[in-house]
């Protein structure tokens, strides 16, 4: 080795002592501070993003098995809202027909609700929830708050059909409250109509139409509908009368089978 080089080396700690000393190389030393203490911190935030996402994706099965469970919980819930809706409309429903004026609370019934429609119309019939182990019988009249739906025409174990009176079939003596005319109240395209009424009678309009015990086919004084208009001409033998009923017949629900 050269003794210049070796100079040189042996020179440099000794230059360096007396830089530091008078200060000289304090911009540099503060220039390397800043750069490890940038490189340090962008170490530490890296490796503690790193621990975060690890984390993270740690707890990614536990987060979706707490949502699915959630998801369960809440259908429930709203399963659960919607029978208790259901239960309340029912409800409401039986405190209606328990509502009935005193005659026709006096008499047993079996409610029912319907549970089948054969189709609407002239041609429709309901099935009901009731049937030979509930006491329902053939020929039994089915009410609606107190109103005539109908009458049933067959019986099973557990469920009857009903011939509303809006069916072409529907055949039940009926008698107007005041004029006392009588006549048949039948069903069909043209809606309820009262047939074989004689011409002498002066029917009234909004005249209460109720049925008529003639035959023993249902029990008198229950509710029909009123007189809507009259139908024929004056050399007839016979005038016919148009009826409106209460009962929404197309979206009935709650029904009551009255004791004959």
């Amino acid at each position: 080795m050269r003794r210049s080089t070796v100079i040189l080396l042996l020179a440099l700690p000794v230059a360096g002592f007396f830089l530091d000393r008078t200060g000289l190389l304090s911009p540099i030393k503060n220039v390397s501070a800043i750069v490890s203490t940038s490189v340090s911190g962008a170490l530490m935030h890296a490796a503690a993003t790193a621990h975060e996402t690890f984390l993270a994706f740690r707890d990614i099965p536990s987060l979706v098995r707490e949502r699915n469970e959630l998801a369960a919980d809440n259908q429930k819930l709203q399963a659960a809202l919607a029978d208790t809706q259901d239960v309340m409309h029912e409800n409401e429903l039986l405190r209606a027909e328990l509502s009935l004026p005193q005659p026709e609370r006096d008499r047993q019934g079996i409610a029912a609700f319907i549970v089948g429609r054969s189709s609407t119309g002239a041609f429709g019939t309901f099935t009901i929830n009731r049937g030979q182990r509930d006491g329902v019988r053939e020929g039994q009249v089915v009410l609606s708050q107190g109103v005539l739906v109908g009458q049933i025409s067959e019986v099973l174990e557990q469920t009857s059909f009903l011939i509303p009176l809006t069916n072409v079939n529907s055949a039940i003596p009926v008698v107007f409250a005041e004029s006392r005319g009588i006549g048949v109240l039948r069903g069909g395209v043209r809606g309820l109509t009262v047939e074989e009424v004689a011409r002498d009678v002066a029917i009234l309009p909004g005249e209460a139409v109720v049925t008529s015990n003639l035959g023993g086919i249902v029990p008198q004084g229950i509710f029909v509908g009123t007189v809507e208009s009259v139908v024929g001409n004056p050399a007839d033998v016979f005038q016919s009368v148009t009826v409106r009923s209460p009962v929404p017949f197309n979206w009935i629900e709650l029904v009551v089978v009255m004791e004959q």
